[in-house]
C-alpha cells in the first residue's frame, strides 16, 4: 500500500497552496499564492488541452489532501468496526444465554469482515498509485 504519510509529506514539502491558474496567451501557468510559477501548460496553437491541464494541476494539491484525509477517515471507521467487533466477541462470552452469545458473537465477526473489507478495498485503490519511491526519487538529489 502506498504510504499515506509520504503523500502528505510529500504535498509538505511541494510549494504551499492552495494553487491558481491563469491562461497566457498559448500557455497557462499554474501559481502558488505568492505568485511564484508551480508549472506551466500548452505552447502549442491555441493551447489544445493546456487549460484544462493547468486546472487539473491547480486544483491537483487540494485535492489530493483532501482525498488522503477522506482515506484516513475511512480507515478509522474500518479500525473503530474492527475493535465494536472483538469487544462484542469478548462480551459474548460473558452472556449465559447461548444463543444469545452466538449472535452476538456472529454480530462481532461481522462488523471485524466488514472492517477488513473496507481496508482491502482502501489497498486495492492505493495499489493503483505510484510506489512512495516515486516521490523521493524525483526530489533533488533523491532525498527530503
Amino acid at each position: 500500500m502506498t504510504d499515506l504519510a509520504t503523500i502528505i509529506a510529500a504535498a509538505g514539502d511541494a510549494t504551499a497552496g492552495p494553487w491558481t491558474h491563469e491562461a497566457l496567451g498559448n500557455r497557462h501557468v499554474v501559481s502558488a499564492p505568492s505568485g511564484m510559477m508551480v508549472a506551466s501548460t500548452g505552447y502549442g496553437p491555441g493551447g489544445g488541452t493546456a487549460c484544462a491541464d493547468a486546472k487539473f494541476i491547480a486544483n491537483a494539491r487540494t485535492e489530493v489532501l483532501a482525498l488522503v484525509s477522506a482515506i484516513q477517515r475511512v480507515l478509522s471507521l474500518a479500525q473503530a468496526w474492527e475493535n465494536r467487533g472483538r469487544s462484542d466477541i469478548e462480551f459474548a462470552g460473558t452472556l449465559p444465554d447461548p444463543d444469545m452469545a452466538d449472535r452476538l458473537r456472529g454480530t462481532g465477526q461481522d462488523f471485524i469482515m466488514r472492517a477488513d473489507q473496507m481496508r482491502k478495498a482502501v489497498d486495492g485503490s492505493l495499489a493503483m498509485m505510484p510506489d512512495s519511491a516515486f516521490y523521493n526519487s524525483n526530489l533533488p538529489g533523491g532525498a527530503r
